[in-house]
């Protein structure tokens, strides 16, 4: 490739990368206003984004609405299969997590103590590169890139110092730059206009209905038999019935190979976003009286009520 077309594919990345820093920083502050969380503004900021709303003014392969390559179908016959995730994910655990765990030790006893939660560079480069490695071969296995460097931080979660480190040094730059491109890019695979007849919501709506109820009844049935009062079975249900980060990646993970057509997939975005659209209100509801207090804003909300 020329630097001619390298300059060419750099700019038409960065403007797509633009769009969605701004749309999702917009909509999930939208979101957040409205006392849901972020990936909720983010999501519905693909999904106008997508397909679903600007895909049907503009034509569907308008410049600024990024499409992401799938995996070639080579890679795909040989090794998209749950196995290689798995065992991938085994090597992490077992392989490279230990490792970058000993490494990051070793980096850290040379940190002078005024810079002990700072990371090292060395490590920091160390740890980018078996990122990024971790993205390309959950890419050649035919799963979304960021699929690998959620499989790393599985594998790395527990040393704690390190996590701190990195959370100290980076995370506002991935959750700000990286994060909402994984969230985005869902709203964006997802069409409604794929849903189009009455059977097909029907079925949408059977998805959701299903997913809420079965999370909802069978948390709180089980909370009450362990003991729980009835409100606090209703926390615990609630809690339990958002789908949020998880939910999208087993539904991306499920599309990736193939398991979920897009029609499908769409329905089960629909039902992710719902139910955690509905978690805050209904934890609100459920909440035992003398928790309330907790809630952020409840003392502006009861001065409110009292004028």
């Amino acid at each position: 490739m020329n630097p001619a077309d390298i300059e060419s594919h750099l700019k038409l990345v960065l403007l797509q990368w633009m769009i969605i820093i701004a749309a999702a920083w917009f909509f999930g502050r939208l979101g957040k206003r409205m006392g849901q969380p972020l990936a909720v503004g983010e999501i519905l900021a693909g999904l106008l984004l997508g397909p679903s709303a600007l895909g049907l003014i503009w034509p569907k392969d308008w410049p600024p609405s990024p499409s992401w390559p799938r995996p070639n179908s080579a890679g795909r016959r040989c090794c998209c299969k749950p196995a290689g995730v798995l065992l991938f994910f085994l090597a992490l655990l077992y392989v490279a997590g230990p490792a970058l765990k000993w490494f990051w030790k070793k980096s850290a006893a040379r940190v002078e103590p005024a810079d002990a939660s700072k990371m090292p560079s060395t490590f920091l480069a160390a740890l980018l590169i078996c990122l990024f490695g971790c993205c390309l071969v959950t890419n050649f296995l035919g799963v979304f890139s960021f699929f690998g460097a959620f499989l790393l931080g599985v594998a790395l979660h527990e040393q704690a110092d390190l996590v701190k480190a990195w959370r100290d040094q980076v995370s506002n730059f991935v959750m700000v730059a990286l994060a909402p491109v994984y969230f985005t890019n869902t709203g964006l695979r997802a069409e409604i206009g794929s849903i189009n007849s009455s059977a097909a919501w029907q079925g949408c709506a059977l998805v959701l209905l299903t997913g809420a109820a079965g999370k909802l009844f069978g948390c709180w049935a089980a909370a009450r038999a362990s003991g729980q009062t009835q409100r606090e079975s209703l926390c615990i249900a609630a809690l339990m019935n958002t789908r949020a980060l998880m939910g999208l990646v087993a539904i991306n993970v499920g599309y990736e190979l193939g398991l979920l057509p897009r029609e499908l997939f769409t329905m089960f975005v629909i039902m992710s976003l719902a139910t955690t659209a509905m978690t805050g209100p209904l934890l609100k509801w459920s909440l035992p009286v003398e928790l309330r207090p907790l809630l952020p804003g409840f003392d502006s909300l009861r001065r409110s009520k009292g004028n």
